[in-house]
């Protein structure tokens, strides 16, 4: 036996002593003041909820005005002060659980935080600057005061969040449909970045109008792209940033968002988030809907993450930028823009820009970008999955799923047929001046951009009728279910060309890959085709009347472009009226709730289907 073997059995007995005396002092703790436990608990989520209000004024504040250094140090000392009694509320909270350890691990989001400022208080005392150590081994451009605040911030806008989440664990007691949950959180998400947007410190104009806002803020959460000001001009940095948030809230859902974080809480997500989380995503069941929220978080962030450094390496090196740290922001809002199929770009002719027109390998690189983000979550999981792969490759015979399978085969097919109508109807327009390559990319990145994200690379006004007309109807058919993308949907546009022709040739049912549709899924997908043409006749309608001097086509353009929340414009959207305006925006939030959903959201459930009135006969035809 070697020397280390008796002091290693040493440490090890003396590390288990102290763990046990933590856990003894913290059972007598629990005993000896259990009476006031409630109480105690009860006040600290109360204070912390307060807490957690008055952090968000502040940080608003902070954010979003123009506030004198005198007044923003005053902030910065109470925010300080908040980070603390967090500390203090979490120990105290760890103390009167039963199981200590088990309250830690189970919270291990605050566990980490809290070890963290514990340490880097205690080690002050001594002259040791965590963050400071943190930051000279950093490469950052600004400041150590600068950046002690943007953590400071950033750690507290962590705990606001938090705080909001655990109370949507609450949601499950509200009485209202899953559905109705969903829409809501999307016009709570656009009024609350458009109140946001109008802040002095978003624009470098003064303060934004607030039809202006509104547009811009329903844009950006329905990813769509449509903007009535310049983005790159007319806001700041601070306002871009906000725009980036709403893109990436509005892409995977805000819903989500708040129910991922909630995972990170003891309370875990309630039954109706999981409910909605399955409606969203196009689930079959409540925990496969649970278990694939996190898988779409890190697959976001995963795929956001290479697209940005992709992006990064692709651009055209005559593309001129200030600076290494702007060319790395652009590469990352240009892949959160792409992957959310939102279509907002930090270039002023979005990607018609000089030079950046250029970059095909750029082009080619947001094109795979946008096409992931389509393809909807489910189907990225069912196709790309590590997990799915091995599995296939041991069981040849096993396939992808029949959603995936048709989202997968549509999505070539529309980008395929997209590309070469395109090539063809533009050559002696937009594409005279390329040689046969940049014609064939350009036509490509068109055909991927018009189904959902709405980038261009070439003049949107100069083109031809046709070709106008094609850019309808992909826009129309739109992207995957549970995607970032909107449109009636590829599944949707394949069930009714399948069905119609069934119908022809006299078939009792529907088939496809070897799979019978149910007819509940027949009649949903004619519901959703027949509410999308209802909606959108009306709304062109409306258009044609406050907007008269505008050609229809254009109008049409724009509306279909909305719906579909695609974001392409044949340059009208900074010339439409305040009502045109209103229109668009409300067919952006339709767009990307979807008409169905909104409907079953607003309907009245019948209260039974256990009778059957006489058969009728009408003639159809």
């Amino acid at each position: 036996m070697s020397l280390k073997e008796p002091k290693q059995k040493q440490k090890n007995y003396l590390a288990r002593r102290i763990i046990s005396g933590i856990t003894f002092f913290g059972q007598e703790f629990n005993y000896r003041i259990y009476n006031n436990k409630n109480s105690v608990l009860t006040a600290v989520q109360y204070i912390n909820n307060i807490n957690a209000a008055l952090v968000a004024i502040f940080l608003v504040y902070n954010f979003g005005f123009i506030v004198p250094t005198s007044q923003s140090i005053y902030i910065y000392w109470y925010l300080e002060a908040v980070v603390i009694i967090n500390v203090l509320f979490f120990c105290i909270k760890a103390l009167y659980s039963l199981h200590i350890r088990t309250y830690i691990i189970s919270n291990y989001l605050e566990s980490i935080l809290t070890i963290f400022i514990i340490t880097h208080i205690s080690l002050k005392y001594i002259d040791v600057n965590i963050i400071k150590i943190i930051y000279d081994s950093l490469w950052i451009l600004y400041d150590y005061q600068t950046f002690y605040y943007d953590l400071l911030s950033g750690y507290l806008l962590l705990f606001t969040i938090l705080q909001i989440a655990q109370f949507s664990v609450f949601i499950s007691s509200i009485p209202i449909k899953p559905a109705t949950t969903f829409i809501i959180s999307f016009i709570i998400l656009i009024f609350s970045g458009a109140l946001a947007l109008m802040m002095p410190a978003m624009t470098t104009k003064g303060s934004m109008r607030f039809i202006d806002a509104l547009f811009t803020s329903a844009s950006a959460s329905c990813v769509t792209g449509l903007a009535v000001v310049d983005t790159p001009t007319f806001f700041t940095f601070k306002g871009q940033i906000v725009i980036l948030i709403l893109i990436q809230l509005g892409g995977i859902g805000i819903v989500a968002f708040a129910s991922f974080f909630a995972t990170f809480l003891s309370q875990g997500v309630g039954i109706k988030q999981q409910a909605l989380m399955q409606d969203m995503l196009s689930s079959e069941t409540l925990s496969s809907a649970k278990d694939m929220l996190r898988k779409i978080i890190i697959l976001t962030f995963t795929i956001e993450l290479i697209g940005a450094i992709a992006v990064f390496f692709s651009f055209n090196h005559e593309v001129q930028f200030q600076s290494l740290s702007q060319k790395i922001y652009f590469s990352i809002f240009h892949s959160i823009s792409a992957f959310c199929n939102a279509g907002f770009s930090l270039f002023t002719n979005n990607l018609n820009e000089p030079f950046v027109n250029k970059s095909y390998i750029l082009h080619i690189v947001i094109a795979l970008i946008i096409s992931m983000g389509s393809l909807g979550f489910s189907t990225i999981e069912d196709v790309f999955s590590i997990k799915k792969m091995r599995e296939r490759t041991q069981k040849p015979w096993k396939k992808w799923e029949i959603g995936s399978e048709i989202a997968v085969n549509m999505s070539i097919l529309l980008i395929i047929s997209g590309a070469i109508l395109f090539f063809l109807t533009e050559t002696k327009y937009t594409l005279q001046n390329k040689t046969f390559l940049e014609a064939s990319v350009a036509s490509f990145f068109q055909s991927v951009t018009t189904r959902t994200a709405g980038f261009n690379t070439v003049d949107m006004g100069a083109l031809a009728t046709p070709t106008i007309l094609i850019l309808i109807i992909l826009m129309f058919i739109g992207a995957a279910p549970g995607s970032t993308g909107g449109g009636i949907k590829t599944t949707t546009f394949w069930l009714l060309i399948v069905s119609s022709i069934s119908n022809i040739q006299g078939k009792k049912n529907v088939e496809i890959s070897k799979r019978t549709i149910s007819n509940d899924t027949i009649n949903k997908a004619f519901s959703l085709f027949f509410l999308a043409i209802v909606y959108n006749i009306i709304c062109i309608m409306l258009l044609t009347t406050v907007q008269s001097e505008v050609p229809i086509l254009n109008l049409v353009f724009e509306q279909i472009s909305a719906f579909g929340t695609v974001g392409l414009s044949l340059n009208l959207t900074p010339t439409l009226n305040d009502y045109s305006k209103t229109i668009i925006i409300i067919t952006m939030y339709i767009g990307r709730v979807g008409s169905l959903t909104l409907a079953l959201a607003l309907s009245k459930q019948v209260l039974s289907n256990s009778y059957k009135y006489p058969s009728g006969y009408i003639m159809v035809g």
